[in-house]
């Protein structure tokens, strides 16, 4: 198996081992996927005539029985190359100062990696499931090799940065360059979320999450409730934010969808109660005037599919789509006295009650941000 060693310390004490694919082998002669599941049979008349290669398709260990009328050419099995092991030699002091982590793991022998740290003077841990690229980018900032630091990453390169700057919790350490990548990055972030940005904006919200930039954070957020539905978390997988913000994700929809809903049903419960609505028709008039409005915003509402109101969680209701269908909604009725009347003011309160209660959505960072170092809570800085 191939080895590919990468020095951080000629002095270092901890060797990191970690694994990647080979690189994949351009093949001459490629064939259509579809070619390399099926049996190729050709018939000898032209096989006589071609001067082309023969091949194919047939499994190595299969007995293919060929016709009098055809030529089976068996395709060889191609063996799959190993995996190229990385050893990356660390120093345990560079890595302790950087992450607490680390330092839980190799100080004071409270781990077998610590007691064989202490022991021997030396210590392999393996790291099967670390991205390779990225921790050596991380490990040439720690330990001060920033020659063999890019100036610029792009978004998937940032975000798989801060998912191992958050595991590690390398935050300071590491965040002169970070911050410097997301402002780069910045401008790019989506304004909407939906199929053709899905991938930017899961991962904006993992970077904003893991390298604590508020701001930002409740925008994606924002985004993400007010244009996902009740299957926000599908697209999450791999996304290094904590559950707690998920499930504050789902229930913050949740509420506001409910909110939206009431305001629609209290409205008609107003005008089905014994008080008369309408205050600018002649009083012998108002009755009608409330009936009339009633039954449009009934009707109207029926129609939109906004009422009566769906249960939680709202499969697939998008709060987005929701406020767009009450931006459109219509009351009638029958008074109209300086362009003015309850129909109308009730038709404005209910769009902008949408509004407001969809301007509130986003997630605060702050409620998130909590660590533990040395057995202690504290508070990740937010930027």
């Amino acid at each position: 198996m191939a080895i590919e060693p990468h020095t951080f310390d000629p002095d270092g004490d901890v060797l990191l081992l970690l694994s990647k694919p080979p690189p994949q082998k351009a093949q001459n002669g490629a064939r259509d996927s579809d070619d390399d599941a099926r049996i190729a049979k050709i018939p000898k008349k032209e096989a006589a005539h071609t001067n082309e290669t023969l091949e194919v398709i047939a499994d190595g260990d299969q007995d293919v029985a060929a016709s009098d009328n055809t030529t089976v050419v068996t395709k060889p099995v191609i063996e799959k190359e190993p995996c190229i092991d990385i050893h990356l030699l660390a120093s345990s002091r560079h890595l302790m100062l950087a992450s607490p982590v680390f330092k839980a793991m190799l100080k004071n022998g409270n781990f077998k990696e610590g007691q064989a740290l202490q022991s021997t003077g030396r210590v392999e841990i393996p790291l099967p499931d670390d991205d390779a690229p990225t921790l050596i980018l991380l490990l040439n900032i720690i330990h001060g090799r920033t020659r063999r630091v890019p100036s610029n990453v792009d978004l998937s390169q940032l975000a798989k940065v801060a998912f191992m700057t958050d595991k590690y919790q390398m935050y300071e350490a590491v965040e002169l360059y970070t911050d410097f990548w997301f402002d780069k990055l910045l401008p790019s972030l989506p304004e909407v979320y939906n199929d053709d940005t899905v991938t930017e904006v899961m991962a904006w919200l993992g970077i904003t999450y893991a390298l604590g930039h508020e701001d930002q954070f409740k925008h994606i957020t924002k985004l993400l409730q007010r244009y996902g539905d009740d299957r926000i978390e599908d697209n999450m997988e791999g996304i290094p934010v904590s559950q707690s913000v998920i499930d504050a994700l789902k229930s913050q929809r949740i509420k506001a969808l409910s909110a939206i809903y009431a305001s629609i049903d209290q409205s008609i419960k107003l005008y089905q109660g014994p008080q008369l609505r309408c205050q600018y028709c002649h009083w012998q008039s108002r009755s009608r005037c409330d009936s009339l409005a009633l039954g449009s915003l009934m009707k109207n509402s029926i129609s939109a599919k906004i009422w009566p109101p769906p249960s939680p969680p709202y499969e697939g209701v998008r709060i987005g789509d929701l406020v767009d269908t009450i931006s459109h909604l219509q009351i009638m009725s029958s008074c109209e006295i300086n362009k003015r009347s309850a129909a109308r003011d009730m038709e404005k309160s209910i769009k902008t009650e949408s509004n407001l209660i969809a301007d509130t959505l986003g997630l605060d960072l702050n409620e998130f941000m909590v660590l533990v170092e040395d057995g202690k809570e504290m508070e990740k800085e937010i930027k």
